[in-house]
């Protein structure tokens, strides 16, 4: 999406909760699954966007990428 210039906005928001590989949730039909409890978030848009134009949402973030996310946020040229 972001390649095809077609990604406007990006971000992650709360889901489920999170489910480990210690106590793993299942589906409808009992497969197992992992999730870190959030949902990603893609805005689309009819007209190019560059991938350095790519708004990132400021809502909830994995843990691993918050310290990076709140870099760009801060340093993001707006």
């Amino acid at each position: 999406m972001a390649i095809s210039n077609a990604l406007a906005e990006f971000g992650f928001v709360g889901g489920v909760g999170a489910a480990t590989y210690s106590a793993p949730r299942e589906n409808l039909t009992g497969d197992p699954y992992f999730t870190d409890g959030l949902r990603a978030v893609f805005v689309l848009s009819e007209k190019p966007t560059p991938i350095n134009q790519i708004k990132l949402l400021k809502w909830d973030w994995p843990p691993e990428y918050k310290d990076l996310a709140n870099w760009i946020f801060r340093n993001r040229s707006q």
